[in-house]
């Protein structure tokens, strides 16, 4: 599955996408945030609906979510 995927489903689902920003991505020990920017910048075009988290403060929420979601989608 890839973004595009995501964002579809999320929208089809009336989700709101949350996405957590890899900040150990580094070069020379600094945050190296091209790859976020590019990111945010594409689903902006995109016309997505994310919220972005600097880090992974929410990642076992999330999993708890998505395996809750999975478990939906299988009794379907």
């Amino acid at each position: 599955m890839n973004w595009v995927d995501i964002n579809n489903f999320a929208q089809e689902a009336g989700l709101t996408l949350v996405a957590c920003l890899n900040i150990l991505n580094r070069v020379n020990g600094v945050w190296d945030s091209r790859n976020s920017l590019d990111l945010i910048a594409f689903s902006d075009e995109m016309g997505y609906n994310v919220t972005w988290e600097l880090g992974y403060g929410m990642k076992y929420s999330i999993l708890k979510f998505m395996l809750l979601l999975i478990i939906l989608f299988v009794e379907i």
